[in-house]
């Protein structure tokens, strides 16, 4: 059983101690080549003593922008040696979103791959100092030469970029920082209004996941068993569930820098894989797979769904799967915000009821009220869900903002979710819509206010509103609709509008459909009613608004 470490610490000092409890364990594992503890600490040792020899200090903020790859781990726990931030943004995200994402937060260090120099360049002449990850450098000879030959034309670098791997050259450094309060983890989220919000986790935070609820991995000892971490650590869920409960239990993450199902099926097959997170289009990717369905699905403990709608019908899918070749393990769906590091609520096997998203994690406790009156409705009457404890935020940064929380008689601080819903009389949160403008994509936030803003400033261009649909493939996707300009003489260019937001707001933003109408409901005030014209999308009205 996994020794209970202290939660008020930091992340790198629980490493440290499994690393020094479990030396020969594997940590990692990544393209067929297991990397053990003592090997990783060595890493992340070395990554803290470069970073504090070209000038990273406690006040820093160092941008990590990888994906699932051992560099990632190496960057994440030796930022944390050291006590400074670390901003964890999307792999894929654009030149320029990424640029004003370090502006905000004051990052002058951006960690990426080497492939997307090219992409980065021009930071340099405004003093950022871009260190260069190669995801074969600790791979064998055959995997390294085939990197460089496919990538070979954005293999570039100028002569004020460093290499990750001459890291590895350097010493260690021993000493570490152990504070548990202060910001140390940067995310970016919808926060409660649907608007991109900056929200600053502590140590504790994270740690409070993986200490009082361990339990959620439903076994007594995880040692060398393995996680498919395929949600990068940009991502809440991916940070705490795929990497760090993991290495909190002397576990082992198979890392995935991209979802294959057919690698998944492999990594199943060579028993690389016991535990499972993911959004649902993972698990429907890996029942439409026909190798898939096997016998060696009885080497699975527990699976995982969250961070988008799910069907019962998928559960239902995926479990009769499961229990057909006689596996014990069970996919449960769970719930949460990154606001609380993602996960907030999960079914178990001990506890959970359908249509639930499960009962809280220990630490934490619900509550529904009505969103105008603030009034606490009790049981079974569906409302606003605000939820407080042990994982809660340090607090949106970037402007700091506080309006966000509410305090009950006690003096109890709450966050209202902004998500809408309702709590049974056994203690199940059943989740029914989320009240804020975000559209899930490929289980990445995309946020219909940013697409609509570039969209504003193409010529031609009078209003617009993004709106989600549902999508096989991805889930969820953004479809536009735009009003133009009635003094606008020229022609406006679908192809350039969706080369425009892929460009400014990434690929998962992408509209499916461009949509030109006349006119778009408003508001009293005056706003674009995204609501009313949700509305008659679903009614099959969008005629109207060409009257």
């Amino acid at each position: 059983m996994v020794m209970k470490l202290d939660i008020n610490s930091s992340i790198y000092k629980i490493y440290l101690q499994q690393a020094s409890s479990y030396p020969n364990n594997n940590s990692l594992y990544f393209m067929g080549k297991y990397f053990s503890y003592r090997h990783v600490l060595k890493r992340i040792n070395q990554v803290a003593y470069s970073l504090k020899k070209i000038g990273v200090t406690k006040d820093s903020v160092v941008t990590i922008c990888l994906p699932n790859i051992p560099e990632a781990i190496y960057s994440l726990y030796g930022v944390n040696q050291l006590g400074c931030k670390a901003n964890l943004v999307h792999p894929l995200m654009k030149k320029d979103m990424l640029y004003e994402n370090m502006k905000k937060v004051n990052s002058k260090v951006l960690i990426c791959l080497d492939i997307n120099y090219l992409n980065f360049k021009d930071f340099e002449s405004d003093g950022i100092q871009i260190i260069l990850a190669q995801p074969t450098d600790e791979l064998n000879f055959i995997k390294k030469l085939a990197y460089k030959y496919v990538n070979r034309d954005k293999l570039k670098k100028s002569n004020k970029t460093i290499l990750f791997s001459s890291f590895y050259k350097n010493p260690s450094l021993n000493d570490y920082d152990n504070d548990c309060e202060e910001d140390r983890f940067f995310l970016h989220s919808g926060g409660t209004t649907g608007e991109p919000k900056t929200i600053a986790l502590s140590n504790r935070e994270l740690n409070a996941i993986c200490v009082d609820n361990y339990y959620l991995m439903d076994t007594d000892n995880l040692s060398n068993k393995h996680m498919l971490a395929v949600l990068p650590i940009f991502h809440g869920f991916g940070l705490v569930m795929g990497i760090h409960i993991v290495q909190y239990s002397g576990a082992c993450s198979t890392l995935m820098p991209k979802f294959s199902s057919s690698q998944a099926c492999k990594y199943l097959k060579k028993g690389k894989i016991n535990c499972i997170i993911g959004i649902p289009i993972l698990y429907e990717a890996l029942l439409k797979n026909p190798k898939f369905k096997s016998d060696k699905l009885k080497n699975l403990i527990v699976c995982f769904v969250g961070g988008d709608n799910v069907t019962d019908d998928l559960l239902d899918r995926f479990n009769l799967c499961l229990q057909q070749v006689g596996a014990k393990a069970r996919l449960y769906q769970g719930y949460g915000l990154t606001e609380f590091v993602s996960v907030t609520n999960v079914n178990t096997s001990k506890a959970n009821k359908r249509g639930s998203v499960g009962k809280p994690l220990t630490g934490l406790k619900e509550k529904i009220i009505d969103s105008s009156t603030l009034e606490d409705l009790g049981t079974n009457k569906e409302g606003e869900i605000c939820i407080s404890g042990s994982t809660m935020m340090n607090g949106y940064r970037f402007p700091d903002n506080s309006d966000c929380y509410i305090y009950s008689k006690d003096g109890t601080k709450w966050i209202r979710t902004g998500d809408y819903g309702y709590i049974d009389e056994d203690g199940f949160l059943f989740f029914k819509q989320r009240l804020k403008r975000i559209v899930i994509v490929s289980g990445v936030n995309v946020f219909p206010s940013e697409v609509e803003n570039v969209v504003s400033n193409i010529d031609g261009v009078f209003l617009s509103c993004a709106i989600g649909k549902t999508n096989i493939k991805h889930g969820h996707i953004l479809d536009l609709y735009i009003v133009k300009d009635r003094n606008y003489k020229g022609e406006i260019s679908i192809s350039n509008i969706k080369e425009t937001i892929k460009n400014k707001c990434g690929v998962y933003a992408m509209p499916d459909k461009v949509i030109f109408v006349k006119k778009l409901p408003k508001t009293l005030i005056g706003k674009v009613d995204a609501n009313k014209l949700e509305q008659l999308i679903k009614d099959n009205k969008v005629d109207s608004l060409n009257s």
